[in-house]
């Protein structure tokens, strides 16, 4: 089935899904970010496809799904903190 994930939330419509794909690999992250959110709200099982880098590269292939992840939400490389550095400044 392919349609807005929004109407998951019409108390109207019945889904028997089991899980969800989602299956757009150059939208922006805010619009990833509401995909999830509805998705969450409905407690269904969801992947995503690779994104259009990934697959410019060839590191995968459309059809390797995988979990939603941070970065995908970002739209950007997560920062990395160096907890050392922070612990040993905020010591004494």
């Amino acid at each position: 089935m392919v349609s807005p994930p929004e109407q998951l939330l019409d108390g109207k419509k019945k889904f028997r899904l089991n899980k969800a794909i989602i299956a757009m690999p150059s939208a922006p992250s805010k619009r990833l970010r509401d995909v999830v959110h509805v998705l969450q709200q409905t407690k269904l099982k969801f992947e995503t496809v690779p994104t259009l880098d990934q697959l410019a590269t060839g590191k995968v292939k459309v059809t390797q799904l995988r979990p939603v992840e941070i970065e995908d939400l970002l739209g950007r490389e997560p920062v990395k903190l160096e907890m050392e550095n922070i612990w040993s400044i905020l010591q004494d």
